[in-house]
């Protein structure tokens, strides 16, 4: 029935969201514009992909003496806070993987405003904190693939850094990215 339609419905988001985000191919970037269209996400909406990070999760786990199933709850409950944050039809969010997730954002003036309301959410209902990094925004297709790479190199460099923060900014961190994509060379 209708739970059914929303869970498939959510899962093709998903898949197309990280396609989008994977991708940095001219051919398929005109097919992730024709799927877009059939899944009804309308990439003429300016959005940020933001990469958020579990602090200390392994730790936490290992604390907490959690099982497979009190994890994956965790993460659903994670996910579920996200979720409720966010205008569903033009945004998306999910698990990347481990303790990584994934928003695609409407882009909007106050993002770091956006980003600790989250983490407080999170802290409140599960007492753990997230790292978030916001990347560069997407007006197309193609800029997906950057704006989570921008987003990615944040976060690693920014919890190498500073691990107190809850948001890492491209401001903050500019030189720290230079010298890391010269090491990367």
């Amino acid at each position: 029935g209708k739970k059914n339609s929303e869970f498939l419905e959510l899962r093709a988001k998903k898949n197309f969201a990280l396609e989008l985000i994977r991708n940095n191919d001219g051919k398929l970037i005109d097919e992730l514009n024709e799927r877009a269209k059939l899944i009804k996400f309308d990439l003429n909406i300016k959005r940020v992909v933001i990469c958020c990070d579990i602090s200390h999760y392994s730790d936490y786990i290992k604390k907490n003496n959690w099982d497979e199933i009190l994890i994956q709850s965790s993460k659903e409950n994670i996910l579920d806070i996200i979720r409720n944050s966010l205008m569903l039809n033009s945004e998306a969010a999910f698990n990347l993987e481990e303790d990584r997730f994934i928003i695609i954002k409407n882009h909007t003036l106050d993002l770091d405003k956006y980003s600790s309301e989250i983490n407080q959410k999170i802290y409140k209902k599960l007492k753990v904190n997230i790292h978030m990094a916001v990347g560069s925004e997407c007006l197309e297709a193609k800029d997906y693939y950057f704006s989570y790479f921008r987003a990615n190199s944040l976060l690693k460099i920014g919890e190498k850094i500073d691990n107190n923060s809850v948001v890492y900014q491209l401001e903050n961190l500019r030189l720290p990215l230079l010298l890391n994509q010269i090491n990367e060379d």
